[in-house]
């Protein structure tokens, strides 16, 4: 059903969100200072003006059927943009010095196009990149907004939970698209390795009783990524930090065959009373792109530990 722009129920899709946010009504009414009633009757009247449920609602909990789930994300990423919007006219020129902190690894694949992006929306915030290391414990003092591989001690700062990589087989479609899912034709393939040894868990996992493997070290993500679109091995890698060659077809997934990472990527922030607006913002603008890579780690929030979202099944 197309609504047109004037016909937006704008109270009613608000009152909807909030307590898609929370899969709670009481607290959505809570956050917006209405009714429990309120809220109810502003999700009723959605669901009758879209012939639709938005909500499964069974053994007194609430949760998002896939329409509902879907509704969420389109008036989340909405309502977003329009608070950005807002903080814009309070702040026509945002200036200053925003440092960006994380793993060699997150840097060379997807978050220096993510700055990238940020700089030309925001110009004159002067940003710096700074390099971290995997499980790192503690962060420097001048750091604000920092992707962390492993929970750093940071008991100043906010940390929530992004995403946990999956590793598939890829390589090189010119070269090894005749291994798509054979695995033992995958396996008589040279493999490439980093220093993180995932491929040790996957044989583990998926061929614990093959012994003969030809394998090429590489202390680099970034270099063993290199040499897979040569078409030297087979890699481990998870979608994101290869979505640019996955696109381009230089990468194919051989196998649809993961393991997941022993530890998850967080974002970690000052907290918002102390956090500049430019590091409020860049997190903000991290968090929408989580939200908007639903091959990452399935489709739901709750799964990528942004939002946590139920949703039920249809």
């Amino acid at each position: 059903m197309y609504l047109a722009r004037r016909k937006l129920p704008l109270n009613a899709l608000r009152a909807f969100e909030t307590a898609a946010k929370h899969c709670h009504l009481r607290k959505a009414a809570e956050e917006l200072g209405v009714t429990h009633g309120a809220i109810s009757r502003h999700i009723s009247q959605l669901e009758d003006q879209f012939d639709t449920l938005l909500f499964s609602r069974s053994h007194n909990r609430l949760s998002l059927t896939p329409a509902g789930y879907k509704l969420f994300q389109g008036l989340k990423q909405g309502f977003d943009i329009i608070t950005e919007s807002t903080v814009m006219l309070e702040n026509p020129v945002l200036e200053g010095q925003l440092v960006i902190a994380s793993t060699t690894s997150i840097s060379s694949s997807w978050l220096v196009k993510c700055i990238g992006e940020f700089h030309r929306r925001y110009p004159d915030i002067e940003l710096r990149l700074k390099t971290i290391s995997p499980f790192q414990t503690e962060l420097a003092s001048d750091i604000d907004v920092a992707i962390c591989y492993g929970l750093p001690e940071a008991p100043d700062r906010s940390s929530e939970k992004l995403y946990r990589e999956q590793y598939f087989p890829v390589a090189s479609e010119r070269r090894f698209a005749h291994l798509d899912d054979d695995l033992p034709a995958l396996l008589g393939a040279p493999l490439l390795v980093d220093r993180h040894h995932h491929w040790s868990r996957w044989l583990d996992k998926f061929a614990p009783e093959h012994q003969s493997v030809r394998k090429l070290f590489f202390e680099d993500n970034a270099n063993m990524v290199v040499a897979a679109k040569e078409g030297l091995g087979v890699a481990l890698c998870d979608p994101l930090e290869v979505q640019d060659e996955l696109q381009s077809r230089e990468l194919m997934v051989l196998a649809d065959r993961a393991v997941d990472s022993e530890q998850d990527f967080y974002l970690v922030c000052r907290y918002s009373q102390y956090a500049s607006l430019a590091a409020q913002l860049f997190a903000d603008y991290i968090r929408r792109f989580f939200h908007h890579k639903p091959f990452l780690n399935g489709a739901s929030g709750d799964s990528m530990g942004v939002d946590k979202v139920t949703v039920a099944s249809s």
